[in-house]
């Protein structure tokens, strides 16, 4: 480990071992922390402090700050910490509603960010159904004019990682049918079949 991050990992544990109020006292260090420096907490946190003892309603507000703010699950480290603080806790039914909805938001952002297909596609498995993510799919085509083909590549590819079989058929007779005519140019439809299929 680098003296940097020794340096993050010791203002973490500071924080850990002194703070009444855990969640919000790191959500204020992130918060100030630079760009490079963000990333690499991000990543520290998500390998050494996911298995903390807090309250499961602190942890949990934590954790949704965290899906909440663009610019953390716009690093590169973030499915890290989707993979190891979320998809390793179990959650209530009303936490796990509130996930879902915030996931479903910003799907676009975490699946453009990824780096690890595994570890998002893990997150999607522990907090969706597979009737969630088929009415999702359904719902992202039946409402949007026009498909990112970016995002719409890096969130089934994802999802070719997925346990549920029936999800990955559903993909493929979305992309197979003409339900992304119009959403999609040619050139796009064509370039995701190739990739996804």
């Amino acid at each position: 480990m680098s003296a940097f991050d020794e340096e993050i990992e010791i203002e973490i544990d500071e924080i850990f071992k002194k703070s009444n109020n855990f969640g919000y006292d790191l959500k204020q260090y992130l918060d100030n922390l630079p760009e490079k420096q963000l990333r690499r907490a991000i990543y520290i946190l998500s390998r050494h402090y996911y298995h903390m003892d807090v309250s499961s309603e602190e942890m949990f507000k934590f954790i949704v700050y965290m899906f909440s703010d663009d610019n953390i699950i716009s690093q590169v480290t973030f499915d890290n910490f989707a993979y190891y603080f979320v998809s390793m806790r179990n959650f209530n039914r009303v936490q796990k509603y509130k996930l879902k909805k915030i996931v479903m938001e910003k799907m676009e952002i975490l699946c453009k960010n990824s780096v690890d297909p595994y570890n998002m596609n893990t997150l999607l498995n522990h907090l969706f159904s597979k009737q969630d993510l088929m009415d999702y799919i359904a719902d992202l085509i039946e409402n949007l004019n026009r498909i990112n083909s970016d995002f719409i590549t890096s969130f089934f590819s994802t999802l070719f990682y997925s346990d549920y079989k029936e999800v990955i058929q559903y993909i493929s007779t979305i992309i197979n049918s003409n339900k992304l005519v119009n959403k999609l140019s040619d050139e796009e439809l064509t370039l995701l079949k190739r990739q996804i299929l």
